[in-house]
Order: C-alpha cells, then structure tokens, then sequence
C-alpha cells in the first residue's frame, strides 16, 4: 500500500498506528536498522512488518539483494524489535527470536 501511495513504508505505518506500544516497537526497529526515508518505490530492497502474537509486539524490516537476471531473493539483514513485557528468561527469549526470524527467512 505505501509503495502504490509513493510513502516511505515506516512513515506510512506510523501515520496509521494509533497503538502507542506498536510505535514505540516499529520506532526501536527503524533507529537500530539506521532507517532513512524515501518516497516508495525506492529501488532499495527492503521489507517492513509489524505484528502482535502471544501479547508481544514485533517489528521487522529486512534488507534483501535481489539477482535480476535469475530474481532468486537473498536476505541480506534483519532488525527485530519485539516488547515482550516482563522478560524471565532473556536468554530463552533471544532464542524465540533468532528462530522466528530463521524461519521467516527460510526458502520454500
């Protein structure tokens, strides 16, 4: 939807979240990423994705290399920030997020 408006894709999730806690998540994942914006389609392989599971609050962007002469997709980053709330396990809890994003990652 933002690359049909001509909207950087963070600008455009952030002018349609009213949940504070979601931009706060999708905020933390954009500094950490370095994220600067540009008007879409920028040309730059990139992918931005938040979500709420299980009461945690997640926020994605991926940075991707595309081949253009066989268009076989390769993820190149992830930054992921997530609000867990109270964490009892942060070792337990980086692991949850490693393989979620190995999976996401995954080939067919």
């Amino acid at each position: 939807m933002a690359a049909a408006m001509g909207i950087d894709p963070v600008e455009f999730r952030l002018n349609h979240l009213a949940d504070a806690r979601m931009r706060r998540v999708l905020q933390a994942a954009a500094t950490q990423f370095g994220w600067s914006p540009k008007a879409a389609p920028s040309g730059r392989g990139v992918g931005v994705a938040c979500g709420i599971d299980a009461g945690t609050y997640v926020a994605s962007i991926a940075q991707v290399r595309v081949d253009k002469a066989t268009g076989a997709v390769r993820v190149t980053r992830v930054v992921c920030a997530q609000d867990m709330g109270v964490l009892v396990n942060p070792e337990g809890a980086l692991q949850q997020m490693e393989g979620c994003i190995t999976m996401a990652s995954g080939t067919r």
